[in-house]
């Protein structure tokens, strides 16, 4: 079972990739009680917008009102653990899905201070030896454009580069 933590914009967002990408059992936890019926009904929707062939098992998302409580419920059942709450606090939210045993795959930045940093290296390097992956979602990185570009650059097609000035933007309804 995945677990979502913050039923925002981006939340929303990830939810549907998920579903698109096969998953059937999720659960989501928010705050707030709108945020986690409409990431369901999201979830449905992304279901049925799949191919009849791909559609696979049913669909079953559960709701909690925090993170807290979808751990106390479903204990240690999360295998991954996607993070999309607010910058703050990520480092407590990654804390807790390394020690439940998940993977994670955090909305960036993963941490807002130093201190923070340095404690999730760490933490990062540990799940990584216990063979759980560690991610933040930055997503340009696999960008083909981006990935063009830099390959040009290398291979020194443009010239010297002094500065790069780039302006990205989605639609993230």
């Amino acid at each position: 079972m995945i677990l979502l933590i913050g039923a925002g914009s981006i939340g929303k967002r990830h939810l549907g990739n998920l579903v698109g990408l096969g998953a059937r059992e999720l659960a989501v936890a928010d705050p707030r009680e709108d945020r986690r019926r409409e990431a369901a009904e999201r979830a449905q929707a992304a279901l049925e917008q799949e191919e009849p062939s791909r559609r696979g098992q049913p669909l079953r998302v559960l709701t909690f009102s925090s993170a807290e409580e979808a751990y106390a419920q479903a204990g240690n059942r999360f295998s991954e653990v996607v993070i999309a709450t607010p910058p703050p606090s990520h480092p407590a939210e990654i804390r807790r899905a390394i020690a439940s045993g998940a993977s994670v795959f955090c909305e960036k930045p993963l941490a807002t201070d130093e201190e923070s940093w340095e404690e999730l290296a760490g933490l990062c390097a540990e799940a990584e030896r216990a063979r759980r992956v560690a991610l933040v979602a930055y997503n340009y990185r696999f960008n083909t454009q981006l990935i063009e570009l830099r390959r040009m650059i290398r291979e020194g097609a443009v010239g010297r580069v002094l500065s790069v000035r780039g302006a990205f933007s989605e639609n993230l309804r």
